[in-house]
């Protein structure tokens, strides 16, 4: 329709944006109309002049076209273009307009559905605007809040009076208050920890307009923040403890620092390490520190089931006294001495058995909580643990220097037999009686087998000696006292690794010294190509060690008990006294002999 101009807005306007506000018709049209009309009335004039109306005055032909012509549709598109210009304006307008109220709307569902409490105040600081999350956290309906002061939220009377001047005043001096702490209290009394975000509206004047705050529920965090410190306290204890107890030298010395540590750790006033006497059965005191009112030292001993601190060493458990004077279970003088502190016995706990107790007091209320009473039990399992790896330690260094003098002592015994078995090859080598050096060497054989035990238990770390590297050195000595250089004789000994004490490992020594001795002796014949097998082999706690020869066998209708010779006597009583085994001599099948014998270890 010609003269009206439509606008329409663009979807996703914004406030202050009149560039995406477009007309519904070009700008142009708004010039068309005008220019149109100024060229008919022209066109009217000219052709009204000189055709139809030729003797008009010039004149007025003029006039009509100046005034109709031109001034009239320069002021029709004046006029136009103003028209269009307010319709612009009107229409940026409602688009403003219908913005703000979309606002004011996602405003007011933020703020309703927000879990912080959103609250509103008036100039006079009285409660307005009340939402969803408010009501939650304060458990007050809209009605009935409306209208009251914010002290309604927190301590009633004069603190909590005190506690909204003292966010006013921060106001005053700051501007707004940022994420304060405090505490708010709901409609049935319960204290809730609050942070508080507050700030104040002006206008333009400066003239206050009400005020804004936002509470936050921060019990949540609260607890997090404390179980984080407790475990941070926990683990500057354990850490104290364990410094104190691997830096010291002696138990003594350990446990004197670590009670130190833990005093000043957990901020305690007083405090005393017992540690179970095994001869005794009784608690003895090992180490005091702290406040000398809080400490009996004359009280040195406590029998287990004996007071707190027996109480709990009985029991396995900490247990605490709040108020030591009236516990009918603190039955010593010095405990009972001050009722203005309260008590807990840890009990000091190995990997398997009592160790001790940990007394500690304090005065300070409520210094033991759950969390305390926790930490005491970690702090008296990781003494427990430290004392028994300490005693341990003491006990392996004295191991070690044991087994070092017992090493030395072998190392001696084998050198002295090794000079009694030199001294007898002397006597051997300058005797001129044949019987009397098979006798000499016989014993040589014996004295160097018996030696050999010894020189592997002065190696092994062990008070034990590996039987098979034993058979090794044995027959090697044999092989090297008894076997001529013409004679090609050959052994082999097979088997795990066994190991025996000793006094077994001596005997077998002996026992294989004397088997092998007889084995070269009588089994083969000269010029033989001889072999000896020596197998051991252990099943279960029982050993059995076999020397097998392939020679000439046992004779026909031997018989130990009647021709059996000195060796195979000694043989057998070494077997059955010293060893408490049984002793077999046999010919296989395959030829040859062999002697068994099992024991056990």
């Amino acid at each position: 329709m010609p003269g009206i101009i439509w606008f329409e807005v663009e979807r996703g306007c914004r406030v202050g944006e009149p560039s995406r506000i477009r007309p519904r018709w070009p700008r142009w049209l708004t010039s068309v109309f005008p220019a149109s009309v100024s060229l008919l009335v022209i066109g009217y004039e000219v052709v009204f002049q000189v055709a139809l109306n030729p003797a008009r005055s010039t004149n007025l032909f003029w006039f009509e076209v100046i005034i109709f012509g031109l001034i009239g549709p320069t002021a029709l598109w004046l006029l136009l273009r103003q028209l269009a210009r307010n319709a612009t304006t009107t229409e940026i307008a409602q688009a403003q307009i219908t913005s703000l109220r979309a606002q004011e709307s996602y405003l007011d569902s933020v703020i309703a559905s927000s879990a912080d409490a959103i609250i509103g105040l008036d100039p006079e600081g009285r409660i307005m605007t009340w939402n969803q999350g408010a009501e939650t956290l304060f458990g007050y309906r809209a009605d009935e809040i409306f209208g009251q002061m914010p002290t309604a939220l927190f301590e009633p009377g004069e603190a909590g009076q005190a506690a909204w001047a003292a966010v006013q005043g921060q106001v005053a001096a700051m501007g707004l208050v940022l994420n304060r702490e405090m505490t708010a209290r709901t409609c049935n009394g319960r204290e809730v920890p609050v942070e508080v975000t507050y700030t104040q509206a002006h206008d333009a004047e400066g003239r206050l307009l009400g005020g804004a705050a936002i509470m936050r529920d921060i019990s949540q965090r609260k607890v997090l923040a404390e179980e984080e410190q407790r475990r941070a306290r926990e683990l500057a204890a354990l850490y104290a403890v364990s410094a104190a107890m691997n830096q010291a030298f002696s138990v003594e010395e350990a446990l004197d620092t670590a009670l130190t540590r833990v005093l000043e750790v957990l901020d305690l006033d007083s405090g005393r390490i017992y540690l179970l006497d095994d001869e005794s059965g009784e608690l003895a005191l090992v180490t005091a520190q702290g406040s000398a009112q809080l400490l009996d030292l004359e009280e040195t001993t406590i029998t287990p089931g004996e007071c707190l601190c027996g109480l709990a060493v009985q029991g396995g458990v900490s247990l605490r006294s709040v108020d030591p004077a009236r516990d009918s279970r603190i039955v010593r003088e010095g405990c009972r001495r001050s009722a203005m502190h309260g008590c807990v016995a840890a009990p000091l706990l190995g990997k398997d058995r009592m160790l001790g107790v940990l007394h500690v007091t304090a005065r300070r209320e409520g210094a033991f909580g759950q969390s305390d009473m926790a930490l005491l039990r970690s702090v008296g399992a990781q003494i427990g643990v430290a004392v028994e790896n300490m005693r341990l330690r003491e006990e392996a260094r004295r191991a070690d220097a044991l087994s070092t003098l017992i090493q030395e002592m072998h190392h001696r015994i084998k050198n002295n037999l090794q000079t009694v078995a030199d001294l007898l090859s002397l006597e051997m080598s300058s005797s001129p009686n044949p019987e009397a050096r098979k006798s000499l060497r016989d014993s040589i054989t014996r004295i160097k087998s018996i030696a050999a035990v010894h020189q592997l238990l002065s190696l092994e770390q062990l008070r034990l000696t590996n039987i098979t590297a034993l058979a090794r050195q044995v027959c090697d000595i044999s092989l090297h006292h008894m076997v001529r250089p013409d004679r090609r004789i050959e052994a082999t000994i097979t088997g795990p690794a066994i190991y025996l004490p000793s006094k077994q490992a001596t005997a077998l020594a002996l026992v294989m010294n004397e088997l092998i001795a007889n084995a070269l002796e009588h089994a083969f014949d000269n010029g033989q190509r001889g072999h000896l097998a020596i197998t051991l082999e252990q099943d279960g706690a029982q050993v059995a060690v076999a020397v097998a020869d392939n020679g000439r066998g046992l004779p026909e209708g031997f018989d130990i008990d009647s021709r059996g010779g000195l060796g195979l006597q000694i043989v057998r009583t070494l077997v059955e006294k010293d060893l408490a085994g049984v002793f077999r001599l046999e010919t296989p099948a395959a030829g040859g002999s062999r002697a068994t014998l099992t024991f056990f270890k």
